[in-house]
């Protein structure tokens, strides 16, 4: 894994959410590429039912699986009842599962810069740490 940047908040970043979308976006060095790193089989994500056998993804290469915050979440994907209406029970395993997905995702350059810039606005208070508590 690359060094992670980090970068402070520009004075027109903070002025426009719109670039600062763009400092994230362009911030995010663990961004999955369309049709290198996955395929989306589009006539199956265009329809409206999803009673269907078919795979959502064509095909993912194991790029995702060298990345932590990837690795986590997909621990993270056994821990929700999909039907509404079910009462969820959440163990430690699962809790444990939860902070360290968060914790990781703290590490990436787009949460450090997230942080700074809704500091620099004036929208949060404290260290990373009590960021990292919110989240």
């Amino acid at each position: 894994m690359s060094k992670i940047q980090v970068v402070e908040p520009t004075d027109d970043e903070l002025k426009n959410v719109t670039l600062a979308l763009q400092k994230i976006w362009d911030l995010d060095y663990n961004r999955l590429c369309p049709d290198t790193d996955y395929a989306i089989n589009l006539p199956l994500a265009r329809r409206r039912d999803d009673n269907t056998s078919e795979k959502l993804f064509g095909f993912v290469t194991n790029r995702a699986a060298k990345i932590p915050t990837y690795n986590l979440f997909y621990l993270l994907l056994d821990n929700y009842i999909p039907e509404t209406g079910i009462p969820e029970k959440i163990d430690k395993i699962e809790l444990n599962e939860n902070e360290q997905f968060i914790k990781a995702c703290m590490q990436t350059a787009p949460m450090i810069y997230t942080y700074k810039y809704l500091k620099a606005l004036g929208k949060i208070s404290g260290d990373r740490l009590d960021f990292e508590k919110k989240n």
